[in-house]
């Protein structure tokens, strides 16, 4: 009986850990760079809310960006809005790697949003092409530094 009852307690704290992390990387973030403004806003969903099945795993919690910037003066506005490929996740205690998939269009490479969550800021790369397809106009930009607010 006593094995049983450590794997269950093993398994909780994993969840409360996992909660407990994530925590500390969602919230809302502001951009200030390059002439552009924005705000991002960073949560976290359960795979059962996503996917609708009973067999899923309440555990695994992937991160949501809703992010939009927009030019000094009004103009190259961009707005990603993207769910986190929990699978590509690396992390240690003081940072998290996360990877937002972003939709392949026909004839152009797949991309990818990394954003590396650090204590009080997420820096944010692409991956796979130089601007993400199809979630920017014009010359609207995201890539660098966000500040937690």
């Amino acid at each position: 009986m006593k094995p049983i009852q450590t794997n269950l307690f093993g398994a909780l704290l994993a969840i409360c850990f996992s909660c407990q992390a994530h925590a500390q990387w969602t919230g809302t973030y502001e951009y200030k760079e390059k002439g552009f403004t924005g705000k991002m806003v960073v949560t976290d969903v359960s795979m059962c809310e996503l996917e609708k099945t009973v067999t899923c795993l309440v555990a695994v919690r992937p991160l949501t960006i809703d992010l939009s910037t927009t030019g000094k003066n009004g103009d190259g506005k961009c707005a990603v809005k993207l769910t986190e490929n929990p699978s590509g996740r690396m992390g240690s205690p003081a940072s998290v790697d996360a990877m937002f998939p972003v939709d392949k269009t026909e004839g152009k490479p797949a991309s990818w949003i990394e954003v590396e969550f650090r204590k009080g800021a997420a820096v944010v790369r692409l991956s796979g092409a130089e601007t993400p397809v199809g979630t920017c106009e014009g010359t609207g930009r995201f890539v660098g530094k966000w500040r937690k607010i």
